[in-house]
């Protein structure tokens, strides 16, 4: 072999190696539970869930700028169980980056790159209060076995849907070593596995599209609670 052909050898190999450097993805992972403190008028109610984190970013600037970076989910939201039949649920979404903009909100990071972001998530080690405006979606079911009826719950008036004496005080975020969610939606809901299953919204139908208009059970799906392994 030439002289020439072992350069032109290990040229290639370098490219090649730097080629799939750079297409492989960065991947970070963590757990975080996001908890809520509700008064009611007998006590107060704290309800949790965990949700698994996964987001791959690939190396390749030129890649994100096309495809960007993938989150993946794994839990489910809150079940707080506040008595007399009365539940308040909290949607899984946009649980990906709810840690992050509560620890920029506390002045615990500044708002950076993904890279900052995901260093300040490793180091992460405090349990953050979270704005009540940002946190996922509230809703309640007036009837508890009925899905169409589900009603959505301001965080800042829960007596609206419960009645006097409920408030939702407190909202905290902080990552955890525990394992996602699993279950708390299918022992409350008497018809979650058939919904989860079919794939129905919650007015009981099979919608391709939903629209500015649509009402909430027709918008919602089991989806909108849970995500990963069934």
């Amino acid at each position: 072999m030439t002289k020439l052909r072992c350069i032109l050898l290990l040229g290639f190999s370098v490219m090649v190696a730097t080629s799939f450097w750079y297409l492989t993805d960065t991947t970070d992972t963590w757990q975080q539970e996001l908890s809520l403190y509700i008064s009611t008028p007998q006590s107060e109610v704290v309800a949790s869930s965990v949700v698994a984190i996964n987001v791959s970013k690939s190396r390749s600037d030129f890649l994100n700028h096309f495809g960007g970076k993938e989150w993946l989910l794994e839990g489910e939201g809150i079940v707080s169980d506040l008595g007399d039949g009365k539940f308040i649920f909290s949607l899984i979404y946009p649980q990906r980056i709810l840690l992050i903009e509560a620890m920029q909100d506390a002045g615990l990071i500044s708002v950076g790159s993904h890279e900052e972001n995901m260093d300040a998530i490793r180091k992460s080690d405090q349990v953050v209060d979270v704005a009540l405006i940002k946190l996922p979606k509230l809703i309640a079911f007036m009837d508890i076995n009925d899905p169409s009826s589900v009603v959505e719950v301001q965080p800042n008036n829960l007596e609206k849907v419960f009645g006097k004496g409920y408030f939702l005080t407190r909202a905290t975020i902080e990552k955890t070593s525990k394992a996602p969610t699993r279950g708390q939606l299918a022992y409350t809901l008497p018809w979650w596995k058939e919904y989860q299953k079919s794939g129905r919204h919650f007015d009981g139908e099979m919608h391709k599209l939903t629209f500015v208009h649509s009402t909430l059970p027709q918008i919602l799906t089991t989806s909108a609670f849970a995500a990963g392994r069934k």
